[in-house]
C-alpha cells in the first residue's frame, strides 16, 4: 500500500468509533516505518557520497533526510523520496555534449543546485555550435533568477578562446552581456586535468591556473570516427 493511500485510510479511521483505535495505531505504525525507510536510505546514500569525496551531494541528501523526518503527510514524504532517487542518480561532472543522456544528467544536477559555483568548460577547439556555451550560461542565469537563488550561484565560462566568442565584434558585445549578468569569463584556458574529488579543473603547465567548481558542465573534445 502506498503512503498516500495510508493517509486516506487514516482519515477514514479517525472519523469512526474509538474502538477502532488499534487499526489507527497500525496505520500510524506503517506510516512511521515508511518515513524511517526513506530517511535511512538518504543517510546511507549520504555516507556513500561522503566516502567518494562528493561532499555537496552528501549535504543535500542529509538535508532531505531531515525534511523527511519532519514531513507531516505521506504525499510529502513520497515527493521527498523521489528527490532522493533523483539526487542519487545525478552526476556533478556532466558531459554536456549534444546527447540525450548528457541532457538528462544535466537536468537532474540542476534540479537540486541552489548554491555554489557552476562552471562550463570548453575542453578544446573546435567544438559544436560556437554560440551554445553562451546560450547555456545565459539560460543558467535566467534559471537561477527564476528560482530566486541567483545571488547564491556563481556562473563561470572557462574557454580556450581569447574572448567569450569566436568573432571579435560579437565577442565584445557578448562579453559585455556576460559582465552585466555577472557571468565570469576565463579565457585562454587549455585544460589539463579534471579533479572531481577536490572539485577543480587545472590548466596545462607547471603553473597552470585552477578553477574550482561545485557543478562542472563539460564540453569534451570532438573526436572523429575511429
Amino acid at each position: 500500500m502506498r503512503l498516500a493511500e495510508l493517509d486516506k485510510e487514516l482519515a477514514i479511521i479517525q472519523q469512526q468509533q474509538p474502538k477502532l483505535g488499534t487499526a489507527e495505531r497500525a496505520v500510524q505504525k506503517l506510516t512511521e516505518q515508511g518515513r524511517q525507510r526513506a530517511g535511512s536510505k538518504a543517510d546511507k546514500l549520504a555516507r556513500q557520497a561522503e566516502a567518494k569525496g562528493d561532499h555537496k551531494r552528501a549535504e543535500q541528501l542529509r538535508e532531505l533526510a531531515n525534511q523527511i523526518a519532519k514531513a507531516q503527510s505521506a504525499s510529502e514524504r513520497e515527493k521527498l523520496s523521489a528527490q532522493i532517487d533523483d539526487l542519487a542518480g545525478m552526476d556533478l561532472e556532466v558531459d554536456a555534449s549534444e546527447r540525450l543522456d548528457g541532457a538528462v544528467a544535466l537536468a537532474k544536477a540542476l534540479k537540486f543546485f541552489d548554491k555554489g559555483r557552476l562552471v562550463l568548460n570548453i575542453a578544446e577547439i573546435p567544438f559544436k555550435c560556437p554560440v551554445a556555451p553562451l546560450e547555456f550560461v545565459f539560460l543558467a542565469d535566467w534559471f537561477f533568477h527564476e528560482r530566486g537563488v541567483r545571488d547564491k550561484v556563481e556562473i563561470e565560462l572557462v574557454t580556450p578562446l581569447p574572448h567569450a566568442f569566436t568573432k571579435p565584434k560579437a565577442a565584445a558585445i557578448l562579453g559585455d552581456f556576460c559582465e552585466r549578468k555577472n557571468i565570469i569569463i576565463t579565457p585562454n584556458f587549455n585544460i589539463g586535468e579534471v579533479n572531481a574529488a577536490e572539485g577543480y579543473i587545472e590548466e596545462l603547465g607547471a603553473e597552470g591556473r585552477k578553477v574550482n567548481f561545485d557543478l562542472l558542465v563539460a564540453i569534451p573534445p570532438n573526436l572523429g570516427p575511429r
